[in-house]
């Protein structure tokens, strides 16, 4: 019992310290897309024989642009530096649309 409050003591000043000691704030950026999940639900949903196309726009229209654009960005400078407009057309009632921002890769 003694030896446990001793390292309570001795653990509490350390630990207090750290955080008044001026260590610099991190900012954790806002969570990224799951963008593997997106792309194999509408792989899946469109690479069917008798895909039914409802399913099909349905998993095309959750994707992020983000993910979209990130697949995209390999695409020849051309296509990949200025802003463009991606249209996924997969029948006549279902046209998506993905806007992808001017990518640099470096």
């Amino acid at each position: 019992m003694e030896t446990l409050f001793l390292v309570a003591i001795i653990l509490l000043p350390l630990s207090s310290s750290s955080i008044t000691r001026g260590q610099r704030i991190v900012e954790i950026p806002p969570p990224r897309p799951l963008c593997a999940s997106q792309y194999a639900l509408a792989n899946y949903a469109c690479s069917q024989e008798t895909y039914a196309q409802q399913e099909c726009c349905k998993w095309v229209k959750q994707m992020d642009n983000e993910c979209v654009c990130d697949l995209l960005v390999r695409l020849p400078p051309l296509l990949a530096k200025p802003a463009h407009d991606y249209t996924v057309f997969v029948d006549e009632s279902c046209i998506v649309t993905f806007t992808c921002g001017g990518r640099l890769i470096r």
